[in-house]
């Protein structure tokens, strides 16, 4: 098996979750969420679109980490959820 879903609980609008999945004698993945906003938090029209958005902050990320999914919730309507995963030989190669 390479892959699972895990539920994750309901998270906060505009907070990083983070969590790491330890292997057993093999080593530890780290994996962040970050919720992107798409949307001015004031409502405003933006001259930006929710694309170009998510793509200007996808592109400026940390270089530490990668880019694994990009989401959203039925609860979020003003931010897109993006997972990374952590670049780090000391983890468990994934």
């Amino acid at each position: 098996m390479t892959e699972i879903c895990i539920p994750v609980p309901s998270m906060a609008p505009f907070k990083r979750t983070e969590f790491e999945l330890r292997v057993e004698d093999d080593g530890i993945i780290r994996y962040r969420i970050e919720c992107i906003p798409v949307e001015s938090p004031d409502g405003e029209n933006n001259t930006i679109s929710g694309a170009e958005m998510l793509k200007k902050v996808v592109d400026a990320y940390d270089t530490g980490w990668e880019l694994i999914q990009i989401f959203n919730t039925s609860e979020s309507r003003n931010c897109v959820y993006a997972l990374y995963r952590e670049k780090n030989q000391n983890s468990l190669q994934v």
